[in-house]
């Protein structure tokens, strides 16, 4: 019985320390917001044309669809990709 109780009071842990965080439809915009000026950014040095910045573009483009289509899990996952590439274009 004691392992019962022990095995519940993890699982009671875990499932608060996953709530603790924000939103993905939160999330989502801010990493969105942080892509696009990092985008802006980089063409202000002229980094354009390159191929990870084409890349973080359409990855960019289809987080947006996910947020519109309010499937903010994936779109924070494509922004976040997305930021990773435009970083790479910037060498």
């Amino acid at each position: 019985m004691p392992a019962r109780n022990l095995c519940l009071s993890l699982c009671c842990c875990l499932l608060l320390a996953s709530c603790a965080g924000k939103p993905f439809s939160e999330t989502c915009p801010e990493e969105l917001s942080r892509g696009w000026q990092e985008m802006d950014l980089a063409k202000a040095k002229g980094v354009d044309g390159t191929v990870s910045l084409a890349k973080g573009a359409g990855l960019l483009a289809a987080a947006k669809g996910m947020e519109m289509a309010e499937k903010y899990e994936r779109c924070y996952e494509l922004a976040k990709e997305a930021r990773a590439e435009i970083k790479k274009s910037r060498g």
